[in-house]
């Protein structure tokens, strides 16, 4: 469709998607996630879990696998800090 697609049409799109997976009891997450104005719009469409360069960058295996097996300080709030 090469950018002819209208804001309204893509809302009514993610929209019906998010909803398809919540029908089947799936967690719909957003991918590709790089502005505020995204996650809101995504929020407001019922949409609870997102990714992407606004919530964090890519991180290598190695400290995501060593930060999942470092032991959690009981004592801090549960949950975890951004890789």
């Amino acid at each position: 469709m090469n950018g002819e697609v209208s804001p309204s049409f893509d809302r009514v799109i993610t929209r019906a998607l998010i909803s398809i997976g919540e029908h089947l009891g799936l967690r719909v997450v957003a991918e590709g996630v790089e502005t505020e104005r995204q996650l809101e719009l995504l929020q407001a469409l019922g949409c609870r879990y997102a990714q992407g360069w606004l919530c964090d960058q890519p991180t290598a295996a190695e400290k995501i696998l060593s930060a999942c097996q470092s032991p959690m300080d009981s004592s801090k709030d549960a949950r975890q800090e951004s890789l």
